[in-house]
């Protein structure tokens, strides 16, 4: 039998993962900014353009490259920098293998609700660090400010 993914189930865990998604790429942005912000910071100097032009020239830098020179230029408690680069693996793994996990190639083992449970603390836990960064973020604009 066909599986309705109209069924309210289905639509809760595909909106839920939407937002897991959306969350980390919420936090990954919030990171390269706060490594632009500290970096124009650091130039002393502060020039129009100059945090674009960064943000621009270090968009595609993976998340623990940037986690990585966040930790040189800006005292970040070694436990924020475990926690991120943690959640950015589990990140990885639900976008990459989270359906692809629970598939067996002709049927799901687990059902929708389930998945959907198990996404929640990754969501939660990425809000949290969204938190954190921006607390990061609003130090930096005091110290230029």
């Amino acid at each position: 039998m066909p599986i309705d993914y109209t069924h309210p189930e289905w639509e809760t865990l595909f909106a839920n993962y939407g937002l897991t998604a959306h969350a980390a790429q919420m936090v990954e942005k919030m990171l390269l900014l706060l490594l632009g912000c500290v970096h124009c910071r650091d130039k002393g100097e502060h020039v129009p353009g100059d945090l674009a032009a960064f943000l621009n020239q270090h968009k595609r830098m993976l998340v623990s490259q940037v986690i990585e020179a966040l930790q040189k230029k800006l005292p970040m408690s070694p436990d924020l920098a475990t926690e991120l680069l943690q959640v950015f693996r589990q990140r990885n793994h639900v976008i990459h293998h989270f359906f692809l996990d629970r598939f067996d190639g002709q049927d799901w083992a687990r059902p929708p609700a389930q998945m959907d449970q198990e996404l929640k603390p990754i969501y939660l836990h990425l809000q949290r660090l969204q938190n954190s960064v921006e607390a990061l973020l609003d130090q930096i604009h005091r110290e230029v400010a």
